[in-house]
């Protein structure tokens, strides 16, 4: 949890670098609300995806990309989402779901 919250606090301050210009304090605010609500979904991932695998006693592989059989218990929401890219999900009419590889 101290991980996560340290390297959004990482984020922020590399957003606080870049040439973002608000002009009004409701602004900021939104945007600090919105990173808040990014930090949230974040932390239920993490929380949610370690819970399952420890009712499971399980492991997680796959996620490095330089190890790929490297397991671990408690995988990042990073790490989770970054294995989800390249891969479209459509939804059929029919009802069907089928993810194709990109």
């Amino acid at each position: 949890m101290l991980e996560t919250i340290y390297q959004f606090i990482l984020v922020v301050d590399l957003l606080a670098n870049c040439c973002i210009f608000l002009a009004n304090e409701d602004r900021i605010i939104g945007l600090m609300f919105l990173l808040t609500i990014a930090l949230r979904c974040f932390t239920l991932i993490e929380f949610q995806v370690r819970q399952s695998l420890q009712t499971l006693q399980t492991h997680q592989v796959g996620l490095y990309t330089g190890n790929p059989k490297r397991k671990t218990e408690r995988p990042s929401a990073e790490q989770l989402l970054k294995a989800f890219v390249g891969m479209t999900l459509y939804h059929h009419r029919d009802g069907t779901i089928r993810p194709l590889q990109g």
